[in-house]
């Protein structure tokens, strides 16, 4: 007489084995599960960006300080230029001149009659000129930025550049050390001379 129950037993017992291989055989076969990799953050790369001065003569981007070109000493000269530029075949110990101008950020603390804080986003160009020469052409551009404090705590956030008198290429800036070694005696000024103001 047949068992029927044994042979129920058995052919469940077979197949519990069959689906017990058959798991250890996918499992086997998965690929090991790598650690999360961290989602990229896109970076942006921080340049900054060229100085413009080629529109000084636009009266609503910048305003003309003193209408006079301004006579500064060979020893300010000196200081007020590019330092890698500083050869005896530039002439540094002949006199230049200036004049000034100012964004609208910075119009009222420049022209106002007693010393104020220029306000974040000031921007003062001052163009060097040879007074001997006939014609009214840059030999280049000194400019000053007001940043946050922090930026340059030494000399109030300004950060200090030298611009071609093509006006085609920043030559240098940041906190420039000759630019500082000058303007860090008017502190009690924000670092800024005004003595090129009209009297």
């Amino acid at each position: 007489m047949i068992n029927h129950k044994k042979i129920r037993q058995a052919i469940l017992f077979f197949a519990l084995s069959l689906f017990v291989s058959l798991a250890v055989w996918i499992f086997a076969s998965e690929p090991p599960i790598s650690p999360a990799t961290p989602p990229k953050i896109p970076t942006k790369s921080v340049t900054q960006p060229q100085i413009d001065v080629t529109n000084l003569s636009d009266r609503t981007k910048w305003y003309q300080v003193n209408p006079n070109p301004y006579s500064i000493s060979p020893q300010v000269n000196q200081l007020c230029a590019d330092p890698t530029q500083l050869r005896p075949e530039n002439d540094p110990h002949a006199n230049k001149a200036i004049t000034v101008f100012v964004n609208p950020i910075g119009r009222d603390a420049m022209m106002s009659p007693k010393s104020t804080p220029f306000p974040i986003g000031s921007i003062i160009v001052k163009k060097k000129v040879d007074p001997r020469s006939l014609e009214d052409v840059a030999l280049l551009y000194t400019v000053m930025i007001k940043h946050q404090p922090s930026f340059n705590p030494k000399a109030g956030g300004w950060e200090f550049a030298v611009v071609s008198g093509d006006t085609q290429k920043t030559q240098v800036r940041g906190t420039l050390t000759n630019c500082m070694g000058c303007h860090l005696s008017q502190r009690q000024n924000d670092y800024v001379f005004r003595t090129y103001l009209p009297k």
